[in-house]
């Protein structure tokens, strides 16, 4: 779940008696140095009385020297390495940076630690308050989709999904609803 600043004062809401996640006393768990996650994090954590658990390892996918350039900068930059990457981005890295395979390994370590934690205690709900990348990663390997599919989704700044997980299958409940 992303949620802009701006948009941070539907986050209450979200858990009340009549909200999207009703009844969940979720495991609440952000990611390092991130003001806009970390501010969104905190309101959860205040609405529900539950701490924020920091867990390295959701950061977004780290894109090297390409970090914070635009698309029409890249191609301009990069008119041979950055198609390439594109078409290729599953496995190849761009410049200092990681592949979607990397992403998927780091996230679903982190993941996977999560789920342990809260298997331990009765309830079994984690609020996730990460970027983009993560959350799809998240989203394909629990409904058991390709890393090709990776382009293909997007999470909306400012919304909400739900993933639920059972023994032998996961369902999408909602995906970028907003409130």
């Amino acid at each position: 779940m992303v949620i802009k600043l701006s948009g941070i004062e539907m986050i209450p809401g979200l858990f009340s008696p009549s909200g999207a996640v009703a009844g969940s006393r979720p495991y609440l768990t952000n990611i390092l140095g991130e003001t806009k996650i970390m501010a969104s994090a905190e309101i959860i954590s205040r609405s529900l009385n539950i701490p924020i658990q920091t867990v390295p390892g959701m950061e977004e996918i780290d894109f090297g020297l390409w970090e914070g350039a635009s698309y029409g900068d890249l191609m301009k930059s990069y008119p041979k390495e950055f198609p390439f990457w594109i078409d290729n981005s599953c496995s190849k890295r761009p410049p200092g940076g990681e592949s979607l395979e990397d992403l998927q390994r780091r996230v679903l370590k982190t993941f996977s630690f999560l789920k342990c934690t809260v298997e331990e205690e009765d309830d079994k709900s984690i609020v996730i308050v990460s970027h983009r990348g993560p959350l799809i990663i998240i989203l394909l390997d629990f409904l058991e989709l390709g890393l090709e599919n990776f382009w293909h989704y997007k999470i909306e700044r400012g919304s909400i999904s739900k993933l639920n997980i059972y023994p032998r299958f996961s369902e999408l409940d909602f995906l970028n609803r907003k409130f």
